[in-house]
């Protein structure tokens, strides 16, 4: 009995059959070709578009500059009510009340205001220093000094020993306390216009140190007048 053949081939022909499998293997092999090939295409055109493209530079936020607070200022000088000080003659220093005070020397004739109006002079004569004043010695450690002055009105004026004061080289004053004073006696009163009135004062001085000035207050108890001795 005769066994049945192999067939070859649709048509049984063995020259059209060709070995099973080889196409499908070709076929799987030209894809996995060309994916390795789509792949190095896609990362190399990743590559080079990163390379256009700039990366982004992180923004660093600015470093805030130090505050610097600014050291107060010194405030700019202001007027004030304490006594100042006006430019006096030289080598007689002298703190003054009243900034508007008159400066004069011995001899000399100063105005003298009252209520802002000029009502007359005062003229210091003379100034000077005596151990006894009629026969009365001067406190210990201390010497008279004996003033002659002479007003003259212009207007109603007002003289009064207690306005008057003498100041040292230490810049200390020393104020007239009543001390009795030689003939004739300033004393107190009031002047009308064209009188005049000239007269002595005495004022108690440390024995150890010079007088510069002699002081003339008005009523409000600022400097007027100051007579420079040195």
């Amino acid at each position: 009995m005769a066994r049945p053949s192999r067939s070859r081939g649709p048509y049984g022909d063995p020259r059209l059959a060709g070995p099973k499998g080889d196409l499908p293997g070709t076929t799987a092999l030209v894809l996995v070709v060309l994916m390795v090939i789509g792949i190095a295409l896609v990362g190399a055109l990743l590559v080079g578009v990163g390379r256009l493209v700039p990366t982004p530079v992180p923004t660093v936020p600015p470093t805030a500059a130090p505050v610097v607070t600014p050291r107060p200022s010194r405030p700019p000088d202001v007027a004030s009510s304490a006594p100042s000080r006006t430019p006096t003659p030289t080598g007689s220093p002298v703190a003054i009340v009243d900034p508007g005070a008159i400066l004069a020397a011995v001899g000399d004739s100063a105005p003298i205001t009252q209520a802002g109006q000029e009502v007359g002079t005062v003229t210091l004569e003379s100034a000077v220093y005596r151990a006894r004043i009629q026969g009365q010695a001067a406190p210990a450690g201390s010497r008279w000094l004996r003033i002659s002055l002479t007003f003259r009105a212009t207007e109603s004026l007002i003289y009064d020993p207690g306005r008057w004061s003498v100041v040292d080289t230490r810049s200390r004053r020393h104020r007239w306390n009543g001390a009795a004073a030689p003939d004739p006696p300033l004393g107190a009163g009031t002047l009308e216009a064209g009188q005049s009135r000239t007269g002595y004062l005495v004022i108690a001085v440390p024995a150890t140190v010079e007088t510069r000035s002699v002081i003339l207050q008005g009523a409000n108890g600022h400097d007027m007048v100051i007579f420079a001795l040195r």
